[in-house]
Parts: structure tokens; sequence; C-alpha cells
């Protein structure tokens, strides 16, 4: 597999269509991360307050969830240039 088409301001209805296809081929649950987002997990503290869940308590399908978005966000890390990057890099969801 090649690395992907970078995105310009040009391309950018190609690029979408290839990167679907590209995150998929690599790994059909990356896309499915993209497609459904992510956040971190959370857990009520003391009944009452929801929190961020610690990454040790996490169970192992919470774990799978933020390792497919994080392979997810890399690919399109790969495919941007520093002028796009500004605009993603604190996102937290492919």
């Amino acid at each position: 597999m090649t690395k992907p088409t970078p995105l310009d301001s040009s391309n950018y209805g190609y690029w979408k269509v290839f990167m679907k296809a590209f995150i998929s081929v690599l790994h059909e649950d990356w896309w499915s991360s993209t497609e459904a987002g992510w956040s971190h997990s959370v857990m009520l503290e003391d009944e009452k307050v929801e929190v961020l869940k610690p990454r040790d308590q996490w169970t192992a399908a919470e774990k799978k969830s933020s390792n497919c978005n994080s392979k997810a966000k890399t690919v399109i890390y790969t495919a941007i240039d520093a002028s796009y990057f500004k605009f993603i890099s604190q996102c937290t969801s492919a």
C-alpha cells in the first residue's frame, strides 16, 4: 500500500474518497472508528458526576476503540501537510 495522496486546496473530494478506502483497507475497524467518532471513556464519581475513566481501568473494548481511533488519526496525519495539521491537531477523534 502506498502513502496517501496529500490533501491540498484543490483535491478534497478525491482525498476524502481515497482516505475512506485507504483506512478501510488498512483495517475496517479503523474506518468504523472514524465514522462513529471516539470519546474518552467516562465513569461516575460518587454516583453523580461523570469523570474521565483512568486508562488503567479501561475494558478491552475501550482499549481497542482508543487504539483504532489513534491509528486512524495517524493515517490522516500522514496525508496532510503542516499547513492543515494546525487545524486538526487538537481533535480527539479521527
